[in-house]
């Protein structure tokens, strides 16, 4: 058995060494010695191992031989209690664990260290856990919003998009109008309400945001509402305007998402605000000031001495004619697969599977499940701590294995991006390009084309927006002036626009996670120069990525000259390590 597993480990790392495109990183290459930390709350740590097994941390001031024989004690109750666990440490490693900072620091090699991050996370659970989230909304130029959606595209982490706002090609368009960072726990509602200018007015801002982890633990499954208020001018003379959205996502832990676009109602036209949000999860743990990791780098060679240079017996095999490698990022559970059905009980009527009743299978048995064959010479392994998938096959059952990955792994997330645009400009334009748009599903050039020429000042006036959902989760989005009360005496009527733009969907994902249907009505209100008063209600069937032509129509109170357009794109967003 463990000549098999030496066997496998091999053929990975030569697997590896094998695939263009740099150096391997220390987490790819099973074979490389590294040291690394783990967060493990002692109670946890040793609960499986009994009492009487804490290991002591050396004293500031000991001495050199005496802090040597301290770690080398505390080395050897940390491998028994890891091997409680199943972990069984390679020789030349050495683990140190410093319970009063809920620390653990190992050195070993990196398969070893792939079994200590499973490991890991299976304490997550029975560890206390806050959740933060910083909410930032910049005021950007539309051109500029309308390149950084472009470069959306399918990522799930904008983080970098966001960091464009502060590059100096962005900071003479770019201005931040608020940041706000939110702490609560998981299952409880968080909300801020910052108030108005004056006595009467409405909150500023309104924000609540209702979050859970998910079922992973490296997730956070969030609702979002947020409310903008604003106004100016003095008693009769006041203007007012209002955003409001709600959305759906989810994020990984330090991941970046941007969830809405809306147009500046109060501003000039042409100007655009966004709102990015990032979620973290806060373990309730002690802050580590890296001393055991110091002191396993300062006397881990007198504690136990590393291995001595050599090479790993990985054979100097080729890759079989017909055959190429390919290499995936996959989702954390990839491996998590239901039971069979020869497994479940015979009552047809029995409860559902829980996720208790899943099991962990092999890669190249789920692959094959789905009818991807592998012949002989090629194989489907996993690296455990990068979640790299390599695959060694024929160029056609690699991209058979592409696009399950792509849409038939069910394990891993996904949300929705929704990007809506109302066009309004020459008639006569929009009548030509409507008679020559193609006939069929996607108007994606059509839309590009108009966009083009509004940026470039030869096209009509372009409202867009984008929010983020998930399926099953209505979105909700609303922004523009508010309609003035008649007495000073009356409230503000929000939510009841004099101009501006609003919009709901509720999408629901297909069953090959491909196609999306849509059911949606837009509304549109206020003077000829920015959009005029009409509502769109409709429902359709779209695929990911594609661009629809949804409708064009004369609004009322505009020259005879001018129409008015909507297109809506749609896209499936699967996490960031899930993507290739």
């Amino acid at each position: 058995m463990e000549g098999m597993k030496s066997f496998i480990l091999a053929q990975i790392a030569w697997v590896i060494s094998l695939i263009p495109g740099g150096p391997l990183k220390a987490e790819d290459d099973l074979y490389a010695w590294s040291v690394r930390s783990y967060r493990a709350p002692e109670s946890m740590f040793w609960a499986a191992a009994g009492e009487g097994l804490n290991p002591e941390m050396p004293r500031k001031e000991a001495s050199a031989s005496a802090t040597v024989e301290i770690l080398r004690q505390n080395h050897g109750r940390v491998a028994q209690a890891l091997a409680e666990e199943g972990i069984h440490l390679p020789e030349g490693s050495l683990a140190v664990m410093d319970g009063d900072q809920a620390t653990l620091v190992v050195r070993t090699m990196g398969h070893c260290h792939g079994l200590l991050r499973a490991w890991e996370r299976t304490l997550w659970p029975h560890t206390p856990r806050n959740l933060a989230f910083r909410l930032d909304v910049v005021e950007v130029d539309a051109a500029f919003m309308q390149q950084v959606m472009r470069d959306a595209g399918d990522l799930a982490e904008h983080g970098p998009l966001l960091a464009r706002f502060d590059e100096p090609g962005g900071a003479g368009l770019c201005q931040f109008v608020t940041s706000t960072r939110l702490e609560g726990k998981s299952g409880q509602e968080i909300r801020l309400t910052v108030a108005g200018e004056a006595a009467g007015d409405p909150p500023h801002l309104k924000l609540q945001i209702d979050a859970a982890l998910g079922r992973d633990d490296e997730s956070i499954d969030v609702k979002t509402a947020l409310d903008l208020y604003g106004f100016t001018g003095q008693a009769e003379g006041r203007e007012g305007w209002q955003t409001f959205s709600t959305v759906c996502c989810q994020l990984r832990n330090g991941q970046t998402r941007l969830i809405n676009v809306w147009p500046v109602p109060e501003g000039p036209l042409g100007r655009v605000r966004a709102a990015f949000l990032n979620g973290r999860i806060l373990p309730v743990l002690p802050q580590s000031d890296g001393r055991a990791e110091a002191l396993v780098n300062q006397f881990g060679a007198s504690v136990i001495p590393l291995p001595k240079p050599g090479t790993a017996a990985v054979g100097a095999a080729q890759i079989p004619e017909g055959m190429a490698l390919r290499r995936f990022r996959v989702s954390p559970d990839f491996c998590q697969v239901a039971m069979p059905a020869g497994d479940r009980s015979s009552d047809p009527f029995g409860p559902t599977l829980a996720a208790s009743e899943k099991k962990f299978g092999v890669p190249q048995e789920i692959l094959a499940a789905q009818g991807i064959t592998f012949p002989e010479g090629a194989f489907a392994l996993l690296a455990p701590m990068s979640r790299l998938l390599v695959v060694q096959n024929t160029p056609e059952n690699l991209d058979l294995v592409d696009a399950y990955l792509e849409w038939g792994d069910t394990n891993s997330p996904r949300d929705i991006a929704l990007i809506l645009h109302v066009i309004e400009g020459d008639a006569k334009t929009l009548r030509d390009m409507e008679r020559q748009s193609p006939a069929g599903a996607d108007q994606g050039k059509l839309l590009e084309s108009l966009l083009n020429a509004a940026a470039n000042g030869s096209g009509g006036v372009v409202q867009s927006s984008w929010a983020m959902t998930q399926s099953g989760a209505r979105v909700a989005f609303g922004s523009g002036e508010v309609k003035k009360p008649h007495r000073l005496d009356e409230s503000w009527n929000l939510g009841n626009f004099a101009s501006g733009l609003s919009w709901e969907i509720d999408p629901i994902l297909g069953a090959d996670g491909r196609n999306l249907d849509l059911n949606l009505a837009v509304n549109t209100f206020g003077q000829a120069m920015r959009v005029s008063q009409s509502t769109l209600k409709t429902s359709l069937t779209v695929l990911s990525g594609m661009k629809r032509f949804l409708g064009l129509w004369k609004p009322e109170g505009v020259g005879q000259d001018r129409l008015q357009a909507v297109f809506l794109e749609a896209r499936i967003v699967r996490f960031a390590e899930d993507q290739k």
